[in-house]
């Protein structure tokens, strides 16, 4: 059976393993598959700058930790899925980092919220999860 150009459908001539009939074919399925890439990743990061900006404004650059309402972020439209990373302090206590901005759940009202940029994150975990 003769192998086709995924682009063109034209039959493939030359080598065995050839995936591409020209090099348009190549460069339009590579341009393709770029743009589908790049419009993830647009995706992706407008939700993670929109969840920074509603925690920036929760928490000024002269603070470096606050508890907030989880309704509030909810009518916010906090995404919680989307993050930049976490570490987990204890068995139980997980903080959410978006940016330089971590919180955590305390219970199902509230939410604390630290400012990372300052110090180290891990120092700033260690600390907090003393205070709790």
């Amino acid at each position: 059976m003769a192998t086709l150009c995924p682009i063109c459908s034209t039959q493939l001539r030359g080598r065995s393993d050839k995936l591409f009939c020209t090099t348009k074919c190549k460069s339009i399925y590579h341009y393709q598959l770029a743009k589908e890439v790049v419009t993830e990743t647009s995706r992706i990061d407008r939700l993670l700058h929109k969840n920074y900006k509603i925690l920036r404004k929760l928490i000024p650059k002269e603070m470096s930790q606050t508890r907030v309402s989880k309704n509030y972020l909810d009518q916010k439209n906090f995404q919680y899925q989307y993050l930049t990373g976490f570490k987990k302090v204890q068995k139980n206590k997980v903080f959410h980092c978006v940016y330089d901005i971590a919180w955590r759940k305390i219970d199902d009202d509230t939410v604390l919220l630290i400012r990372t940029k300052t110090m180290d994150l891990l120092a700033i975990l260690l600390l907090l999860s003393y205070s709790f």
